[in-house]
């Protein structure tokens, strides 16, 4: 489960529309632009991240790592629990 101080962290991405790369608990990658946060069909809050050939919505509970692939003040890698 995330925590609210990371859940922070997703929601800082999403403002400022940061290049990320999110790690899942699974072993997949995915990277792209961080743009928003909902939840999903199943009510689950999810991230949705943009890249060059689609739009993905990842369930945060399924993070593992989140990085910011650009410099920024406020974070550069963020491990879920």
């Amino acid at each position: 489960m995330v925590t609210c101080s990371q859940y922070d962290y997703i929601e800082l991405a999403c403002l400022f529309h940061l290049p990320v790369k999110l790690t899942l608990k699974n072993g997949l990658t995915y990277s792209g632009t961080a743009m928003d946060t909902l939840r999903n069909e199943h009510q689950q809050e999810c991230i949705v991240l943009k890249n060059e050939q689609s739009e993905h919505l990842i369930e945060t509970n399924a993070l593992l790592m989140m990085e910011a692939l650009s410099s920024h003040p406020h974070f550069t890698l963020i491990k879920f629990d």
